[in-house]
């Protein structure tokens, strides 16, 4: 822990603000807490009214409670983040539990279960029990992904990313990539559907919505 965030830390002792932090910046490589949970960051951080902002990537150890989580550089928990929004880009490992009103993911998550309103993920996934979401869900996936369990008591979206095309000398070039899939055990859905290249054993929905190149073994369409 650098020097300088011990004179910081120090002078918000004295004021009765440390633990409970108004705000808290640290420039640098360094170590914070808030609550129980400890950050330790590669980059900056920022803690204003309840927002947490990193950036350089960061690894949590304990469970983190705050009002918003943005993190640039990827993130490690070591337990459980409960928060209104949790926004990060770059690889997300949870070992806890992620709850949340909205969840915006870019890059590579894996977590055992998460809870939220909203769900946005762009990359790949693999979630070992649940994703569970009051709202919507979009998820654009790469290469193969996979959720145990959806239950989404909104409209749900599945889907391959657009593949990209490069331009060299005037001439459109695909960029090759392998097949992608996205892999479940069970989805169920109250909403509109939009599925392509998921394989699922069980589909549970509404009947609306649009399914192409999906491999289902059973589905099941509820009123």
């Amino acid at each position: 822990m650098s020097d300088i965030f011990e004179q910081y830390y120090e002078a918000l002792k004295r004021k009765g603000r440390a633990g409970g932090y108004k705000v808290l910046k640290v420039a640098g490589a360094g170590i914070i807490t808030v609550g129980n949970a400890i950050i330790k960051m590669g980059g900056a951080a920022k803690l204003e009214k309840g927002i947490l902002k990193v950036s350089g990537g960061c690894r949590i150890e304990g469970d983190l409670e705050v009002k918003e989580l943005k993190v640039s550089g990827g993130m490690e928990a070591e337990g459980s983040i409960k928060a209104s929004k949790v926004a990060v880009s770059g690889a997300t490992k949870i070992k806890g539990e992620l709850s949340c009103d909205e969840a915006i993911i870019s890059g590579a998550l894996t977590v055992p279960e998460v809870k939220a309103k909203i769900f946005k993920l762009a990359g790949t996934c693999t979630v070992s029990r649940k994703l569970m979401v009051k709202d919507r869900a979009e998820i654009k996936f790469s290469g193969i992904s996979y959720i145990d369990e959806i239950i989404c008591e909104g409209n749900l979206i599945i889907e391959p990313v657009v593949e990209k095309v490069a331009i060299l000398r005037f001439i459109l070039v695909k960029v090759r990539r392998r097949k992608s899939w996205f892999k479940a055990r069970r989805i169920a859905a109250k909403g509109e559907v939009k599925l392509r290249n998921v394989i699922c054993e069980e589909l549970v929905y509404s009947g609306k919505g649009e399914i192409s190149n999906c491999k289902i073994k059973r589905i099941q369409i509820i009123s």
